[in-house]
């Protein structure tokens, strides 16, 4: 078993800010964790980043601080909500659309790059050997 290092792990932003929230409110860990009907080393745990809690965990932790943690749906690049970042769709105007836009390539759009790559090298390939007869 590998032994974790607390100067390798950074806490997620949310964390941070819980923990700042908590500092700003003079509370300790083990008040907080009293709160929480939890043990004070689950706190430490969850503020320095060794722990990934889980959405329910947050909701609690946010609420013991006054907080209302909420979700919201994720916007696509455009700003629309509730649309997938990206459709899986394979075709090579759809490879450098996504591309343009900074979106990730799937493996459709991927292979359509290569077999357009693929098939330019064979069209110039041909062409210069009909130019050399």
């Amino acid at each position: 078993m590998t032994a974790l290092s607390v100067s390798t792990v950074t806490p997620d932003p949310l964390v941070a800010a819980l923990k700042a929230r908590r500092i700003q409110l003079g509370l300790t860990q083990a008040t907080l964790a009293s709160r929480l009907n939890v043990i004070r080393a689950t706190v430490s745990w969850l503020e320095s980043g060794r722990n990934s809690p889980t959405l329910a965990t947050l909701r609690r932790w946010a609420q013991a601080l006054g907080w209302d943690l909420y979700t919201a749906p994720k916007l696509d690049p455009r700003g629309r909500r509730g649309v997938p970042a990206h459709r899986p769709c394979g075709s090579l105007a759809s490879a450098r659309r996504h591309y343009h836009r900074g979106e990730p390539l799937d493996d459709a759009c991927r292979a359509a790059q290569r077999h357009y790559d693929r098939d330019r090298k064979r069209a110039i390939a041909a062409q210069r050997k009909a130019d050399a007869r």
